[in-house]
């Protein structure tokens, strides 16, 4: 073979190379859309329980004050304000079934074939790979790399082949003649070597710059993945401490609003201090929950990224 056509195959085989990561990168995506959208379902379907039980303490508290109204021991003002938390603690629950409705709907639309998503979030575990080897795993297994790993080699390739072509493949020709009434042949060779012009060398220099714009951009792909990969760690070290923190104090609050409802039921305290214990029992609890899943989704980002579950290793 002369000149570049000796590295089509190589061309071609990378070509096929570039596809099948493309299609891996695409499976990894929608991992990612369906591990987003499976947890916001969750999400959502915790936020509505949780306002949900807050709804029977506003309730149970409604009636404690419609109780010591009626023996006496508290105001129509109080009633009032009982009534006005229980109606909020409405307005959010509606609110929340509202948002789960949502997150079910784009859940459906996405992936139609799903039909139950569990409503228990787990609780989330510590870390126990370090950072720099979930790095070296994601990196080693991003199909956004190979990607651009196979775009620089084919540029390569590519140039390769255009420096091979600068210089004009030879001509080789034979040819036969007949002399004396035909009673002589003469055979003969002929050999063509043109020179090179301008339009090859500019093919040449244009695929060259190609080449090296294509490794810059597989380095700036391995840079930004690096950097996505260590914001996602920190998430997921960060949100784990955070839910940590939380659940440590969140028994002890709602144990308080319990006793404090208590108390308001046997006249020890007022409505005021009554309220103000739910909204710390709701916040508390919301603040864990929320930790919570963010820990979660971290940890499961890194899982996906690092083809660690679907069997993603063999796409």
């Amino acid at each position: 073979m002369f000149g570049g056509s000796g590295l089509e195959p190589q061309i071609g085989t990378t070509d096929i190379d570039i596809a099948k990561a493309q299609v891996g990168e695409a499976i990894h995506e929608s991992a990612k859309a369906l591990a987003d959208l499976w947890m916001d379902v969750v999400t959502a379907g915790r936020l509505k329980e949780v306002i949900s039980e807050q709804r029977g303490f506003a309730q149970a508290n409604l009636k404690a004050a419609e109780s010591r109204r009626k023996a006496g021991d508290a105001s129509v003002l109080d009633v009032n304000l009982a009534t006005t938390d229980l109606i909020e603690v409405d307005r959010q629950l509606s609110a929340a079934a509202t948002s789960e409705q949502k997150a079910r709907a784009k859940l459906r639309a996405r992936f139609p074939l799903i039909t139950e998503v569990p409503r228990i979030v787990p609780d989330p575990r510590p870390l126990e790979i370090a950072q720099a080897q979930w790095r070296e795993r994601i990196l080693a297994e991003s199909d956004v790399v190979r990607v651009a790993e196979g775009q620089a080699r084919k540029a390569e390739l590519t140039a390769d082949r255009m420096r091979a072509d600068k210089t004009p493949d030879p001509t080789v020709g034979v040819f036969v003649a007949s002399e004396a009434r035909r009673s002589e042949r003469i055979y003969g060779v002929s050999l063509s070597i043109p020179l090179s012009g301008t339009y090859r060398n500019e093919r040449m220099l244009q695929s060259l710059q190609e080449a090296e714009a294509a490794r810059t951009r597989l380095d700036g792909k391995r840079r930004e993945l690096e950097m996505e990969i260590t914001d996602t760690y920190i998430d997921a070290t960060g949100s784990f401490e955070r839910w940590r923190l939380s659940a440590q104090g969140l028994e002890a609050t709602q144990s308080s609003a319990r006793l404090t409802q208590r108390a308001y039921t046997l006249g020890e305290i007022d409505l005021q201090g009554l309220l103000l214990a739910r909204k710390q029992a709701l916040d508390a609890t919301l603040a864990t929950e929320q930790a919570r899943v963010e820990a979660v989704r971290a940890q499961s980002r890194l899982m996906i990224d690092a083809h660690l579950v679907w069997d993603l290793h063999e796409d």
